[in-house]
């Protein structure tokens, strides 16, 4: 099934790599909340046969446990950040309401040894250092909004530099 119009927008494929043996594949995804199940098995239904070595998704809006369930669902390696924001509603009704959020799924036998994970606490971006074939990688699913950009350009600097 293809994407939205909207998700279309969003999405790129690129091949990178030039020092390594073979080209790697990186989706990238922004999909405006993956808490529903149906929606959430789209997505991944739609990643599967583009088989891609990395998919980068963000605006997740997962919690810990619904993380589980993209992990779950998801034949591969799931590493994710997100912030919980609370309303009265919410805090009255134990719910809580997640924004945000970031993914970043490797798919499964990825030659890949992960050295390191930062993820904001605000839920805006996840990175992993990772090395493939002797190449070291930095690899990041970020969501920046217009709001808070420079306070979240300024984390990824701290981390990238």
């Amino acid at each position: 099934m293809p994407p939205s119009p909207i998700m279309q927008r969003h999405l790129r494929n690129h091949r990178i790599g030039n020092s390594l043996d073979t080209a790697l594949s990186v989706v990238s995804l922004n999909v405006n909340g993956l808490t529903h199940y149906v929606k959430r098995k789209k997505i991944l239904t739609y990643l599967k046969p583009m088989h891609p070595d990395m998919s980068l998704i963000q605006e997740t809006h997962l919690t810990d446990k619904e993380s589980e369930k993209l992990r779950r669902d998801w034949v591969g390696r799931e590493y994710h950040a997100h912030k919980q924001q609370n309303d009265e509603h919410n805090q009255a009704s134990g719910n809580a309401q997640v924004k945000g959020g970031g993914a970043i799924l490797l798919r499964k036998g990825l030659p890949a040894k992960i050295h390191r994970t930062w993820r904001n606490p605000e839920g805006y971006f996840v990175i992993i250092k990772m090395t493939i074939q002797d190449q070291t990688l930095i690899v990041g699913s970020v969501y920046c909004p217009i709001h808070n950009k420079q306070k979240t350009f300024q984390n990824l600097s701290r981390i990238l530099i």
